[in-house]
């Protein structure tokens, strides 16, 4: 029997860990040992690790949480039991957590090299958090091959139609001693017509044989904690996202630039025409038009008299101090207010960039985030469901007794570690290397149910039950 262990618990030097073939080392928990006991009560012959010896090693793999260290696990898995096979060996395999999707991504490879003849392995998932990754790519490959096939069936096509031309008007005159190019072309159509004829046979053969795959039972608990994680993660909509139309947050966000300017320019003292009392309003207007005025006469008398406009610009100056000495120094800043109006929406503009950035930041940043808790950087499609029980799985759930006992003890858990998950779930920004980290926590704790699996007796009874059973 082969254990297959989850994320983030790859064998440790220093001590041995649940999964591991039983030596000097110490160990935490004995569940080897127990569920050996427990075959061997049912009459079962299977033990844990009993092809081990010095040239068959335990199998383990990285344990990394990311998607390709548990497709090479998958290949390596595959590899291993071919070669138990090979030698003679009855394979079942038990996988926990992660380690169930290296075992259901090991499935296909699994599958063409059984023998209908020989009983079949029982194969048994704890507490997998199912993430389908290999789908999207093999639908993507075959669609290639699809593609592949038609351009190499054109080509096969243009090929008979060039080769056969000749020969067709000179079969009598061939002689086949002295055989052209046109015959030579006829012939390797032919080795290629039978290359895909037996080429599709022996593909039709494989996908016949990955198709039939062994039953597994996946044993598994609405309580899990790594389970509850990762799917209300993967369900939730994005939290960041910003809901409006990508003009309309546009638009509203220059607006709350401009709206910003202004508040921000009356705290500090700037004031407008609505500041003013009424002399003082009549005044600023005057002002005004006197400015209109002058700008409009120096246009006029540009072509004879040069330089009108610094005299002017200087009087309307003095002017506009002399009425702030009389009226304070809100009718200076009330003068300056259509030039502040103006320049608050000319600078709103530069606030479009990077309104521009937080919208596609906020829109893409979730499933980045996502991706980097499950595991699934530098993967190319679209994020697959977390499952608790896929079609391809017969489910079942934890037993009660110890679903109830594993409750009890994760009460104790939270107690004891309330302060990390409340300071966890407190910060403003909750980075995926917090989310990393609880669950790294869940894995690693023995006395949570995503550990009940291999610690509760009533779970490796369960297991035993489910290997022992003639198949």
């Amino acid at each position: 029997m082969i254990v297959v262990h989850g994320t983030w618990a790859a064998p440790d030097p220093a001590e041995r860990k649940w999964y591991q073939p039983i030596d000097e080392r110490p160990c935490r928990e004995p569940f080897i040992a127990r569920l050996d006991a427990a075959l061997q009560a049912r009459g079962s012959s299977a033990r844990c690790w009993a092809h081990c010896g010095p040239g068959n090693p335990a199998f383990h793999w990285s344990g990394e949480n990311n998607w390709i260290d548990r497709t090479l696990a998958a290949a390596a898995l595959a590899d291993y039991v071919a070669k138990l096979r090979g030698e003679g060996w009855h394979c079942h395999i038990v996988a926990h957590s992660h380690g169930g999707n290296v075992l259901v991504e090991a499935l296909p490879h699994l599958a063409t090299t059984l023998d209908s003849e020989k009983p079949q392995g029982k194969l048994v998932t704890l507490g997998t958090p199912f993430l389908d990754t290999m789908s999207p790519i093999l639908q993507r490959a075959k669609t290639r091959f699809r593609l592949l096939q038609l351009v190499s069936w054109i080509g096969f096509a243009s090929l008979i139609a060039f080769a056969s031309y000749d020969v067709r008007s000179s079969w009598n005159d061939l002689r086949w001693n002295e055989l052209n190019f046109d015959e030579i072309l006829f012939g390797l159509a032919a080795v290629f017509l039978l290359a895909m004829i037996f080429g599709r046979m022996r593909r039709r053969g494989l996908d016949i044989a990955s198709q039939t795959k062994p039953k597994v039972l996946a044993v598994g608990s609405p309580y899990d904690e790594a389970w509850q994680v990762l799917h209300h993660l993967g369900g939730m909509s994005n939290p960041i996202a910003i809901d409006t139309n990508f003009f309309v947050y546009l638009f509203s966000s220059v607006r709350s630039t401009i709206s910003q300017g202004r508040t921000v320019a009356r705290i500090h003292g700037a004031r407008s025409f609505r500041d003013l009392g009424v002399f003082a309003k009549l005044a600023l207007i005057s002002i005004y038009l006197l400015s209109l005025g002058a700008a409009f006469i120096a246009f006029l008398l540009q072509s004879w008299v040069t330089g009108l406009s610094t005299p002017f610009a200087l009087l309307l100056f003095l002017l506009v101090l002399a009425s702030t000495s009389f009226f304070g120094e809100t009718f200076f800043s009330a003068f300056w207010s259509p030039f502040r109006w103006c320049l608050r929406r000319g600078g709103s503009l530069a606030s479009i960039f990077p309104s521009m950035a937080t919208y596609g930041v906020r829109a893409a940043g979730w499933p980045v985030l996502l991706k980097m808790i499950m595991g699934l950087e530098s993967y190319r499609f679209k994020i697959p469901a977390v499952e608790q029980q896929p079609d391809y799985v017969t489910y079942e759930n934890m037993p009660s007794g110890a679903e109830l006992r594993a409750l009890d003890k994760r009460n104790a858990w939270i107690a004891g570690h309330l302060g990390d998950i409340s300071q966890t779930f407190s910060k403003l920004a909750v980075t995926a290397a917090d989310m990393t980290s609880l669950l790294k926590s869940v894995e690693r704790d023995e006395t949570l149910v995503h550990a009940a699996y291999y610690t509760d007796e009533e779970c490796i009874a369960r297991i035993a039950d489910w290997i022992a059973r003639e198949a």
